[in-house]
């Protein structure tokens, strides 16, 4: 064992061979003492599973300040980087990816209905997260410009100037829907169902609109 004590204090020269003498150990482990050192590691994790997930978090929050002059990336990237460069040379790892594929798949199918259940699940007790996420995805707004915007229309419909009174399914209270022009893809406003269904009905025509309000003033003037 070559160790340049030179460039070691005490503690870290101890430290090492207590740790060389370990990976030896475990070379020279028996099948029952490896299952022993196994329940043993996974016992102490248990007990001190705090303590740990505490200090790996530092040393990942200190690897990402450590920021490489000459890649600009920080050390968590590098390492990740030089471990997936070794993962993808690897060929034997191009077959343990296709197993591992196949397991997940075969996972999947055994049991698909709880699968299902748990995303059903997890979207409900996050429903805002993902409401804001389907938001930003569709219209180009979040949650908190929604909000704005129905503070400025004092929380009623831009066209009818009341409240939605329809109630969507599995939601708890019935909200004003995101207008939005389907050419250019801006949003105009927030509607209420009625008066968001009008307008896909009547294809968004101008021309269209005004004939609708000459039929009811031509109508309704001779009642």
């Amino acid at each position: 064992m070559n160790i340049s004590t030179h460039a070691m204090s005490d503690e870290e020269l101890n430290k090492s061979i207590i740790q060389d003498k370990i990976r030896q150990s475990n070379n020279n482990n028996s099948p029952r003492q490896k299952i022993y050192l196994e329940k043993y590691r996974k016992e102490y994790y248990i007990k001190n599973k705090e303590l740990i997930n505490k200090k790996a978090k530092q040393v990942r929050e200190e690897n990402k300040r450590i920021i490489c002059p000459i890649t600009g990336l920080n050390l968590s990237q590098l390492k990740d980087k030089k471990y997936w460069f070794n993962y993808k040379k690897n060929e034997d790892n191009a077959k343990s990816k296709k197993r591992r594929k196949e397991r997940q798949q075969q996972y999947k199918l055994n049991n698909i209905f709880e699968i299902r259940e748990k995303d059903r699940q997890r979207k409900r007790d996050n429903a805002d997260h993902y409401l804001n996420k389907r938001r930003i995805r569709e219209f180009g707004i979040t949650s908190n410009d929604y909000n704005r915007m129905l503070k400025e229309q004092n929380e009623v419909c831009y066209i009818c100037k009341k409240k939605n009174s329809v109630k969507r399914h599995k939601e708890k209270e019935s909200k004003l829907v995101i207008d939005h022009n389907h050419k250019t893809g801006k949003v105009r406003g927030l509607l209420c169902d009625p008066c968001n269904s009008s307008l896909g009905f009547l294809k968004e025509d101008i021309n269209i609109l005004r004939n609708c309000i000459s039929y009811l003033q031509e109508f309704n003037s001779e009642r």
